[in-house]
């Protein structure tokens, strides 16, 4: 799988300092979306630090899998 940026920004990250801010889509072997991704990254002050937050939400391949075979048969 792979992570692919739709957007990427400057603005406040998930813990609230200004950082970079990537948006993007999580998509499996064969390409297709199996989730989401909210990416922060920011500097520590004072310090040679990167702080890295990472919000991933998957997308319900199974269950739409499964109505789909349902619908379409």
């Amino acid at each position: 799988g792979r992570m692919v940026a739709d957007r990427i920004e400057r603005g406040p990250t998930a813990s609230g300092t200004p950082g970079i801010v990537s948006r993007g889509r999580l998509l499996d072997d064969d390409g297709r979306e199996a989730g989401t991704f909210v990416q922060g990254m920011s500097l520590v002050p004072g310090q040679p630090l990167v702080a890295i937050d990472l919000e991933i939400r998957a997308t319900p391949t199974q269950a739409a899998d499964a109505l789909a075979d349902r619908l379409l048969g």
